[in-house]
């Protein structure tokens, strides 16, 4: 390894162009590019060249140095421009990877430690903390803007002494970890691993529910102003039925018919023998409240993933006939509207919902048509 070379502190513009490099280099190793990294040469890059003065000269010069004695770099001239720019001009300075580590020393830059390595390093600071030394911690790195691997470490230790004490998932995360109470929302299962014996308080779905005096079945609605519109009584083939607001994807909780995960909303009150017959179907403690479930919401795949998803719970249910068939005729004579003008476009075909009516005549025709119908098209 050669020695830094003396004149390198009275040259800022060559140094400059060196640390270039190196900045590349620590946005992304050499080991994992295709491609060498170039610098061009312009009055961005090294505007003191373009002087044309002496010390554009021994610029020039020192940078010739780099490639023949230093091994920096290849100096790849461009052909084509104009000698009176200079001949410097527009050429591409090619870094020889293999040279990193004598510039880094050079220029006092080591290889910045990568957060898969500071999580391991951090985790294994603190592996007494926990009953396999930190193995299952090591494989899953978390991060959060603005603070180090090693905080979030020392979160997770946090947590030894607050999950016997029956909070929620987010209660704990927010004591925790700085306040954010939504970090460990898809990490359940490595606060379980990590603390087998965690007591986690189960975070309820609120359900919104109309129930009239007199049912015959239930209807799960996606979206609110639909939703509304039938418990105002403005549609009236909906009168009969008890009415619960889905709000997307949260009646989709598997748990959703066990009393310790939900907790209902009556609109307008309701009679304690209605609300009796309703958590007796509600929570499957006797066949003979059972009752007839449909779904309606949009057409589109979004809402057929919902419908799937409450047949996990509800095994019955089906799309509702009567909600969807103007909406299929809407959508067979052209009258949707394409997924990129209702931002959309991300949404997946979840392929089958297990629904007869579903199966064979929604999704064939989303599928042929490409666009979707929004439930409030609906007119009773």
């Amino acid at each position: 390894m050669m020695d830094r070379p003396a004149w390198l502190d009275d040259y800022a513009e060559v140094c400059r162009l060196l640390h270039m490099f190196v900045d590349k280099l620590d946005q992304q190793p050499a080991q994992e590019r295709s491609r060498d990294i170039l610098i061009g040469i312009s009055k961005t890059s090294c505007a003191a060249l373009y002087k044309h003065d002496q010390r554009s000269d021994e610029i020039w010069q020192l940078i010739h140095s780099l490639q023949n004695d230093y091994h920096i770099w290849l100096i790849e001239l461009n052909r084509k421009v104009n000698p009176a720019d200079g001949v410097f001009h527009k050429a591409r300075l090619r870094f020889k990877a293999e040279t990193e580590l004598m510039l880094r020393q050079w220029l006092q830059r080591p290889r910045p430690i990568s957060y898969a390595q500071q999580w391991r390093d951090a985790v294994a600071h603190y592996a007494h903390e926990f009953t396999d030394q930190g193995y299952v911690l090591a494989q899953r790195p978390v991060e959060v803007s603005g603070h180090s691997a090693n905080e979030i470490v020392l979160g997770f230790v946090r947590l030894k002494t607050m999950i016997t004490q029956g909070h929620s998932l987010r209660k704990l995360s927010a004591m925790a970890f700085f306040g954010h109470s939504k970090l460990l929302d898809t990490r359940e299962d490595l606060l379980l691993q990590l603390y087998p014996q965690s007591i986690i308080k189960p975070r309820r779905t609120h359900v919104e529910v109309y129930l009239p005096s007199q049912f015959d079945g239930v209807v799960f609605i996606e979206n609110q102003d639909s939703f509304d519109q039938a418990v105002d009584g403005d549609i009236a083939c909906l009168q009969d039925k008890i009415l619960v607001y889905s709000v997307g994807f949260r009646a989709s909780a598997t748990a959703i018919r066990q009393r310790e995960h939900v907790r209902f909303a009556f609109i307008h009150g309701s009679a304690i023998h209605e609300q009796a017959i309703f958590f007796r179907f509600w929570y499957k403690e006797s066949s003979e409240t059972e009752l007839p479930c449909w779904f309606w919401g949009d057409l589109d795949f979004s809402a057929m993933g919902i419908l799937k998803a409450l047949r996990q719970s509800f095994p019955h249910i089906s799309a509702w006939h009567v909600g969807y068939e103007p909406m299929l005729a809407r959508l067979k004579s052209k009258q949707g509207h394409v997924a990129q003008a209702m931002n959309k476009e991300n949404q997946k075909d979840p392929q089958h919902t297990g629904c007869n009516y579903a199966d064979e005549q929604l999704l064939p025709a989303l599928r042929e048509h490409q666009a979707f119908v929004d439930q409030e098209m609906f007119v009773a």
